[in-house]
């Protein structure tokens, strides 16, 4: 018979059609017009399930047997326009080890943060200080990174200094490469973090590194001198106007400020003569040295790391310098004379001091490793008293070669010895100001001189003067009236005027805060 709804012949007794699906009543009369077969198909029709017949595989479907009729039919789903294709069943094979591709690669710019080299993160500073921060970088890319390359500033905190600058030479890839920038502290206290980072010809950042520093105000100027306590030397401070006289150490002499006004170093005989510190205030007294002898002048390195000092543990006085934890102790000079008082360069790089090792007092320089130990004046009299000049391309001495102490300058390394003064008095104890354009000494009483020796002055009696650190006072000391070895401490402008009395009957050792 024909099926009434496709046309198509299925047989007699079939109850669905085998082509469209229509169900049939069996042996029913041809009632409709015989018709075109049309293929059936799934394109455009409406999501739901549809019947047919089996045409292939890889479809999800279901098979009914037709009783009595011995056909197999397919029931599928058309699915929506916007449903997503179903998941494939077929096994996923893993590759061969050769077929295996890395996802790692090593880009062209790519750096290592190796160390921060100085200036510790928390480092305080005064408003306004100048220093350098330096970092230790490693190159592990690609390629080298040429002067083209530049150190810039990329974020946080602005610290005065250069936006950018230039690699200081080409870094091929494995190398290790010191950064270094100059900056200066902000004027405002507080705590500053400061980002850099790398930057290639391009304008490509990579790798950053930070400044972190604490910026805090200095100390009210005053200066830390020594007076007798209880049959003791001990250690107060004073301000400039002569108010607020504070006792700091109780067994102490010899004081020195660090850079920051932080700290003092001094000599304690506590428990034998060693070199300690202690903060501004007094507070956290802590030895650092400990031996069997006398360590004696104390002097701190121009960053407050270090400390130089003279011992006596080896039967006669050498120079030696230790951390300023403690840690690192080392000896600088060694021969059979005594080496006096260091004194730090501006730079940091060497150590001035005076020494009898040749048979007289001679003046000598030693790098702060223990090499380049070097006389420099080569005279049959004496020479001492030596300061370096600010720029520390200069020395000043006093000298009796002439017959007569007088103030003499050189190069640093011993040539171009110059006099300064030419009396019949004795000039000792130069000090140069803090813009080296001037120099104060002492002959019958406190000079002040222009650096080439002229326009020289006489300020007023006394003795062992020293500058202020900003240049604008002098401070120093005349005997007390009646007393022997006691004298009188004393301020007065650079110019010589407004001359203030700070305290009565104290040593001879003081020392300026920053």
């Amino acid at each position: 018979m024909k099926c009434p709804n496709c046309s198509n012949e299925v047989p007699d007794k079939a109850k669905v059609c085998g082509y469209c699906g229509h169900r049939l009543k069996a042996g029913a009369p041809e009632t409709e017009p015989k018709k075109t077969r049309e293929p059936v198909t799934t394109t455009g029709a409406a999501p739901g399930w549809r019947w047919g017949i089996i045409a292939g595989v890889g479809a999800i479907f279901c098979l009914v047997i037709l009783a009595g009729a011995g056909y197999w039919l397919l029931k599928f789903r058309v699915p929506a326009a916007n449903e997503p294709p179903a998941p494939s069943f077929a096994p996923t094979l893993p590759l061969p080890p050769a077929a295996v591709q890395s996802t790692q690669q090593t880009n062209c710019n790519e750096a290592r943060f190796i160390s921060d080299l100085n200036v510790p993160d928390g480092t305080t500073m005064t408003p306004g200080q100048t220093f350098t921060k330096s970092w230790r970088i490693k190159n592990v890319g690609t390629c080298t990174w040429t002067t083209d390359y530049l150190i810039v500033f990329s974020g946080g905190d602005r610290i005065t200094g250069a936006d950018s600058q230039a690699l200081p030479g080409n870094v091929a890839p494995g190398q290790e490469v010191d950064l270094s920038v100059n900056l200066v502290a902000p004027e405002a206290e507080g705590n500053y973090i400061g980002e850099y980072a790398l930057q290639d010809a391009n304008g490509g950042k990579f790798i950053g590194f930070t400044v972190n520093i604490s910026v805090q105000a200095a100390p009210t100027r005053q200066i830390a001198y020594v007076a007798e306590l209880d049959g003791k030397r001990a250690i107060y401070t004073v301000n400039l106007n002569g108010s607020d006289i504070r006792l700091l150490a109780e067994d102490g002499d010899d004081p020195d400020w660090s850079s920051d006004g932080r700290k003092v170093a001094f000599v304690s005989y506590r428990d034998g003569g060693h070199i300690y510190v202690m903060d501004a205030d007094g507070n956290n007294q802590t030895r650092l040295t400990n031996n069997s002898s006398y360590d004696i002048c104390p002097a701190w390195s121009p960053d407050g790391q270090q400390i130089a000092f003279v011992s006596g543990r080896n039967g006669n006085y050498e120079i030696y310098i230790v951390n300023a934890d403690g840690s690192g102790e080392r000896r600088i000079t060694n021969n059979p004379g005594n080496d006096d008082c260091p004194l730090w360069s501006p730079d940091g790089e060497q150590l001035l001091f005076v020494s009898d090792r040749d048979g007289n007092y001679e003046i000598y320089v030693a790098n702060v490793n223990g090499s380049g130990d070097m006389r420099l004046t080569k005279d049959p009299k004496s020479d001492g008293s030596p300061d370096w000049s600010p720029d520390g391309r200069k020395i000043v001495f006093a000298s009796d070669r002439d017959g007569n102490n007088e103030i003499y300058t050189m190069n640093v390394d011993g040539t171009a010895v110059t006099r300064l003064t030419n009396n019949t008095g004795s000039n000792f104890y130069p000090r140069w100001t803090p813009d080296g354009q001037r120099i104060v000494f002492v002959s019958d009483g406190v000079y002040v001189m222009n650096a080439d020796g002229s326009n020289r002055m006489h300020y007023y009696t006394g003795g062992v003067p020293k500058w202020s650190p900003d240049g604008d006072y002098i401070a120093f000391v005349d005997n007390h009236i009646g007393e022997l070895n006691l004298y009188d401490l004393y301020a007065a402008n650079s110019d010589g005027s407004n001359q203030v009395l700070l305290v009565e009957n104290v040593s001879y050792q003081f020392d300026w805060s920053p």
